[in-house]
């Protein structure tokens, strides 16, 4: 438990790459933690080992199925790998799970504009942003590409700059969001 802690304080901190190896650490003594399995693969995520990080969040579905933070995290890393629709699946489940996770809509919200279903993420995105204003900054990357492709480009530079004003500096829908 201890290095789970300190694993989680890491990352409270920004250090992924401590946070990455301490959970790793405390994996190696309880190999069925789920929360440390999940943790490590959202320093993964964050970090960009994308594939060690489906694979965790793999581990974690093995061990507890109906883990809707597992679901979610997964499902956010299908999106930024280019696969939206399986990402589509593990958010209808987190949502079934945990219908008041606002993460869970504003991903939605993303793998939906990318899947270019715009009312559904728009949808989708207003639905996050009216749970909590300030933690769904993925809804404001679905909106900006909504607007995008209707070509409604003022409205889309707004929620463009209002993801980025959000977004951590090693967010890795930066990436996609700046080839739009």
């Amino acid at each position: 438990l201890a290095l789970y802690q300190r694993a989680f304080y890491a990352v409270e901190r920004g250090d992924l790459v401590s946070g990455e190896r301490d959970y790793g650490a405390a994996l190696e003594l309880k190999p069925r933690f789920v929360s440390a399995l999940v943790g490590r693969g959202s320093c993964r995520y964050q970090l960009g080992a994308l594939s060690e990080a489906i694979a965790d969040f793999d581990a974690a579905l093995a061990i507890e199925p109906t883990h809707h933070i597992a679901l979610n995290n997964r499902a956010v890393t299908h999106i930024v790998r280019g696969d939206p629709l399986n990402a589509m699946g593990d958010l209808v489940k987190a949502q079934q799970l945990y219908p008041a996770f606002v993460l869970v809509y504003s991903n939605m919200a993303l793998a939906s504009a990318l899947l270019g279903r715009y009312e559904d993420a728009l949808a989708c995105a207003d639905t996050a942003l009216q749970m909590h204003p300030n933690k769904p900054y993925y809804a404001y990357a679905a909106r900006g590409l909504v607007y995008l492709r209707t070509n409604r480009m003022t409205e889309a530079t707004a929620q463009f700059e209002e993801y980025f004003r959000r977004a951590t500096p090693a967010d890795p829908v930066r990436k996609m969001v700046n080839e739009w």
